[in-house]
C-alpha cells in the first residue's frame, strides 16, 4: 500500500510502536485494521513445496519443486500515489548522488552565508574528485589492469 497524505507513526515507547504496526497489517474480518489504500491489493492463494530429501545427486532433478496459484491480483494506482512515487524516486536519486561528496560536505549548521570560504572549498573538491577520477581512467595502468582483468 501507500498511503498519501498520511502522518507520521506517532509512539512513545515499544509497545505502543508494536500495536501501530500490527494494526497496519490486513486482517480480513478485523476492525483494528488501519484503513489504506492499496496499489497492490491483499492477495489470495496457495503454495506447495516439494523437497527432494535423495542424497544422490542428479542434476536432472531439481532439489526444490515450488508451485503456487494465486487467485487473483487486483492492481491500482491513483494519481496522487503516481505522484509520490515519482517525487520519491527523484528524492533518491539526489540523495545517493549527495552521498558521494558527504565526507567532504561542512556541517549543514553553518550556512553558506555565514562561512562561504568552507563551501566554495568544498565545492573545488568534489570537482577535483570528479576530475581525478576521471583521468585515472586514462591513465596507463588502468588500461593494462582493464586487460589483465578481463
Amino acid at each position: 500500500y501507500w498511503n498519501h497524505n498520511e502522518e507520521f507513526l506517532k509512539y512513545k515507547n515499544a509497545k505502543e510502536m508494536e500495536t501501530l504496526l500490527r494494526r497496519l497489517i490486513y486482517r480480513t474480518q478485523s476492525s483494528e485494521t488501519l484503513p489504506h489504500k492499496y496499489i497492490v491489493h491483499p492477495v489470495c492463494g496457495s503454495m506447495e513445496l516439494q523437497l527432494n530429501k535423495s542424497n544422490k545427486p542428479d542434476l536432472n532433478i531439481p532439489k526444490l519443486l515450488v508451485s503456487s496459484v494465486l487467485q487473483q491480483i487486483n492492481i491500482s494506482l491513483r494519481e496522487t500515489q503516481w505522484k509520490q512515487i515519482l517525487y520519491f524516486s527523484d528524492y533518491f536519486t539526489l540523495y545517493s548522488r549527495g552521498l558521494r561528496y558527504h565526507d567532504i560536505r561542512p556541517n549543514s549548521a553553518v550556512a553558506p552565508t555565514q562561512n562561504p570560504e568552507r563551501w566554495w572549498k568544498f565545492l573545488l573538491k568534489g570537482n577535483l574528485r570528479e576530475v581525478r577520477k576521471t583521468r585515472a581512467k586514462w591513465k596507463w595502468e588502468s588500461f593494462v589492469d582493464f586487460k589483465r582483468f578481463r
